[in-house]
């Protein structure tokens, strides 16, 4: 089976985009300490640069689109110009196109008091202290599922740092032939986030490409239309549901966890809004070995569309 490399990555322009979008209101943040340094500095370096250019009227960006789809706009932008027509529709494609005028514009004002030379040296402070765990994670991970990148058509894995996001954040587009993992501060050490945004990449190629189990999940989760507690979090589609569904239970299954750990990360999991997340789960843990999981998802699709 072919090895697929796992590149650590620094991306300026995702330093710059969510420099943008700290300017213009994106404030989430998960740590009860409060944002990574670097986050507070560029926050605190922009605070002149907001009364000036009044960037906070661009407000109206964040509340229309997730930061993730943002992230998406750039990667494809910059590796698959030529495809950005078939992907968005033409209402999207324009918002997304007046978004990137105004935040080059931002980069090109802006690009000295962000100092990307000084910034980098967070990022590569992080790749000395967490690149060879990460891909020990990811190793781990692929050959938990017994991956085949040929089916996936994937090439290799970027991981990049993004230290302007909240703790425990981060989004898996997979752009081209390439799963991009853009990762916020890590806490404690825990990579779980890096395996969840790994296996978007490895999910929607799987299933959200097959279109007869698409049909079927779809009948099971009827009421899947976005709730208030999901739509918060940016998934404001029942395709972007059912592959956060599979994501999370796959994510949690392939762990080397305790099935006490387990059981929590669970109940976390319903909390936040995945209440079947548990029956998808229970279907891997029950017929399934730890290294089959991908293949045997394929070949008993039927088994993933449980009945009311």
């Amino acid at each position: 089976m072919k090895k697929i490399p796992i590149i650590f990555q620094l991306e300026e322009e995702i330093f710059y985009l969510f420099s943008f979008l700290n300017l213009i209101g994106y404030d989430k943040e998960n740590n009860p300490g409060g944002m990574h340094p670097l986050r507070k500095f560029i926050r605190q370096e922009l605070k002149d640069v907001l009364e000036i250019y009044r960037y906070s009227l661009l407000k109206d960006y964040l509340s229309r689109k997730h930061q993730g789809q943002f992230v998406q706009w750039l990667l494809r932008k910059k590796y698959i110009p030529e495809e950005l027509a078939n992907m968005y529709s033409k209402k999207d494609l324009s918002f997304f196109q007046k978004f990137d005028k105004l935040f080059r514009k931002f980069v090109n004002k802006e690009r000295e008091i962000l100092s990307w030379s000084e910034a980098k040296k967070f990022y590569l402070i992080e790749k000395k202290n967490h690149y060879r765990k990460i891909v020990k994670e990811l190793h781990n991970l692929i050959k938990a599922l017994n991956i085949d990148f040929n089916l996936l058509n994937l090439d290799k894995v970027v991981i990049v740092p993004n230290f302007l996001d909240a703790y425990n954040w981060g989004y898996g587009p997979k752009i081209g032939k390439t799963a991009f993992i853009v990762y916020g501060p890590l806490k404690n050490e825990d990579f779980r986030l890096i395996t969840h945004e790994f296996l978007h990449s490895v999910v929607h190629s799987l299933l959200l490409n097959n279109k007869i189990f698409l049909r079927k999940i779809k009948k099971f989760f009827k009421d899947t239309r976005p709730k208030e507690q999901l739509k918060k979090k940016g998934y404001d589609d029942w395709t972007v549901i059912i592959e956060e569904y599979f994501v999370r239970a796959i994510n949690i299954k392939s762990q080397r966890l305790s099935l006490k750990e387990k059981r929590k990360l669970l109940e976390q999991e319903k909390k936040r809004g995945f209440k079947y997340i548990e029956r998808i789960y229970i279907k891997l843990k029950k017929n399934y070995k730890r290294n089959e999981i991908l293949k045997n998802i394929l070949d008993n699709i039927e088994a993933f569309v449980p009945s009311q």
